[in-house]
């Protein structure tokens, strides 16, 4: 987790805990944040924890499409399947998205789009708003884990 202390204990008592901040391996500042398969679960906890540092940016990763009856027309969630612990517990996570196109029900895409905040029911949040949806191979590895 993002938000553990490690802390160095020497002799005679002295505490220092790390403050060094752990780099990202995606780029925040390029024009369309390319998001690796490997790194899908790092970006997903980063981007719930400081949402402020994705909006306006435009990111770029591979997902499937679901879309659900209870979302607004036009809206679609994308994400990965991902084991925490093992496989009873494999569920999908991922962020509510307005699309241009309607998703395919199967099958991955690589999905390009902006990261806006919106409020919903008094609630703020950020929303992907499709820039462009690609047919994509699906992965080697089906399921992601947060390791």
């Amino acid at each position: 987790s993002r938000r553990a202390d490690i802390a160095y204990e020497y002799p005679g008592g002295k505490v220092e805990y790390d403050d060094i901040e752990d780099p990202l391996p995606f780029d925040l500042n390029a024009p369309i944040v390319d998001i690796a398969l490997e790194d899908y679960a790092i970006w997903y906890r980063d981007m719930g924890e400081e949402p402020q540092k994705y909006e306006n940016k435009t990111v770029r990763f591979k997902c499937k499409a679901l879309v659900r009856s209870k979302l607004p027309a036009g809206s679609f969630i994308v994400g990965r399947h991902v084991m925490t612990c093992c496989a009873d517990d494999i569920a999908p996570i991922g962020w509510i998205t307005q699309g241009l196109q309607r998703p395919g029900a199967k099958g991955y895409i690589r999905l390009t789009a902006s990261c806006k905040r919106v409020t919903s029911g008094g609630e703020s949040m950020l929303m992907l708003t499709e820039v462009r949806a690609e047919p994509a191979p699906a992965p080697k590895e089906k399921y992601l884990n947060f390791n």
